[in-house]
């Protein structure tokens, strides 16, 4: 969480020389945070049943490799198809080696009368990086945000090769998979009324998350209000 907010609020600032001002800067990130979460939809499923295969560990290293290779690419060369590039994947990863594989191995190692409040634990360290990431973040130009980016990221792939264990022991594993249908998660919706109203609660709160509509009111924010991405 804490390496993908490092560069939320700047890709805006790094896009807007290459395209004819901020309405095509909220056009474009509009459409790829719809892209990214589509094809997050279609394939974090799978994945998931892949862990239950394969193991956890694999999965979740994804995100600081890709992190490391294509923020270094943006670097390199800040065009639209890698800015593009690395918001897709690097974005998509952030959930998928993030919140599915970070909560899959929550599910491993923790009681399950104790997963209520190590799942509070985690929002709080979630927390944290919502908060301090984009403060450290408005101190730099927005290139350098993503210098700090890969800092975060190499610090995160040297502790999870060498300190973070492998949560689901081999004899555990399932190791048959098959492409998972993500429209499975309406079965949440008819196995009861209890669990009907927590899912319902839950699909409320995720459709209408601040998150939803960040890309187009920071451009509202930065452009209309005039504030500068520290204020933001």
């Amino acid at each position: 969480m804490l390496v993908s907010m490092f560069t939320f609020m700047t890709r805006a600032e790094v896009l807007l020389p290459m395209v004819n001002g901020y309405d095509d800067v909220q056009w474009y990130m509009s459409t790829w945070t719809g892209v990214t979460a589509a094809l997050e939809f279609i394939v974090n499923p799978t994945i998931g049943q892949l862990s239950d295969a394969y193991g956890r560990k694999a999965f979740l290293l994804l995100a600081p490799y890709a992190n490391i290779v294509l923020k270094t690419l943006v670097i390199a060369r800040p065009r639209i198809w890698t800015l593009t590039l690395e918001r897709l994947i690097c974005d998509g990863l952030r959930t998928l080696c993030g919140s599915t594989m970070g909560k899959a191995m929550m599910t491993d190692i923790v009681p399950r009368d104790e997963l209520a409040q190590s799942s509070a634990a985690l929002a709080v360290c979630m927390g944290i990086g919502l908060i301090g990431a984009p403060a450290l973040s408005s101190a730099l130009s927005p290139i350098q945000t993503f210098y700090g980016a890969i800092v975060f990221s190499v610090a995160q792939l040297f502790i999870d090769t060498f300190y973070l264990k492998e949560s689901l022991p081999a004899e555990q594993r399932k190791p048959s998979w098959a492409f998972t249908n993500p429209f499975a998660f309406t079965r949440l919706f008819t196995q009861g009324a209890q669990l009907r109203k927590l899912s319902t609660v839950t699909l409320l709160h995720n459709m209408i998350d601040i998150k939803v509509t960040a890309d187009p009111m920071m451009v509202f924010q930065q452009v209309t209000l005039g504030w500068t991405r520290k204020l933001r």
